[in-house]
């Protein structure tokens, strides 16, 4: 059983993933990882933490691609996702520069946490490194819709938007 709030527990669900990615067992690790997220500490520090190593564990997956299969096929299923579990495995598709499947990952989170800002900005990110400035400018109207008072999201919409003049009207 799962208990809410525990650092300790938490701490050992991480060490369990650790292991189990050590041994390339990629699905049980990234499973632990989870349940050190599910568990963690009401301090945002050890929350952080949680999310990171969930993100190492995926870094270090020595087989990503069928992960994420088995995470689609699950969905398909059970009709069930993670958006944590998503975005994760977009950051690290991302920071692997393996962008087109970083942006698959990162629009099922987009679904599943409509209202998760730096998910447009790790989307905004993949595009431009593939030079798709439209879908770019496409997800930065969308974060402007969600958090219209943000005043540097309009100056980065103008600064995207110079060189066509009737966009940007």
């Amino acid at each position: 059983e799962v208990v809410l709030g525990d650092a300790t527990l938490s701490d050992w669900y991480q060490n369990l993933a650790d292991a189990h990615s050590a041994l390339g067992h990629t699905k049980e690790a990234v499973d632990a990882a989870s349940a050190a997220i599910v568990c963690w500490s009401p301090r945002q520090n050890e929350r952080t933490i949680a999310l990171d190593h969930l993100k190492n564990v995926l870094s270090n997956a020595r087989d990503l691609p069928a992960f994420i299969k088995h995470l689609d096929e699950r969905a398909n299923i059970t009709g069930e996702d993670s958006a944590i579990l998503r975005k994760a495995t977009g950051s690290v598709l991302k920071d692997h520069n393996e962008y087109k499947s970083a942006i698959a990952q990162l629009h099922i989170a987009e679904q599943l946490e409509p209202n998760d800002k730096d998910n447009y900005h790790a989307l905004i990110a993949c595009y431009d490194a593939t030079q798709d400035k439209a879908s770019g400018t496409h997800q930065l109207l969308k974060l402007i819709e969600l958090d219209s008072h943000d005043l540097p999201l309009y100056q980065q919409l103008a600064d995207r938007l110079k060189d066509q003049p009737a966009e940007a009207e």
